[in-house]
């Protein structure tokens, strides 16, 4: 983990996914912007595969975040000493 975050694994993840979100952007608002020039750079059904898969990609990642900062951070932990007697 620590390797993976020294070369920059998770900024990386990011910008892909800031890609993808920005190419998606882009082919809906030429839908909006040119309604009658009837472009067709994606499919109704490419562009919310694109989105499903971003949304999945985005929500494995976060289901690391909880690991990732237990091995950045490391992990509090209280014990409580029963006295018996």
């Amino acid at each position: 983990m620590a390797e993976q975050q020294l070369q920059g694994k998770i900024s990386k993840q990011v910008l892909s996914f800031q890609k993808k979100l920005v190419d998606i952007a882009a082919i809906l608002e030429a839908w909006v912007d040119f309604p009658e020039e009837d472009l067709e750079f994606a499919t109704l059904e490419e562009v919310i595969d694109a989105i499903t898969t971003v949304k999945q990609e985005i929500e494995t990642l976060a289901a690391t975040f909880h690991d990732g900062k237990i091995a950045s951070y490391g992990i509090s932990l209280c014990l409580q000493v029963a006295q018996c007697g």
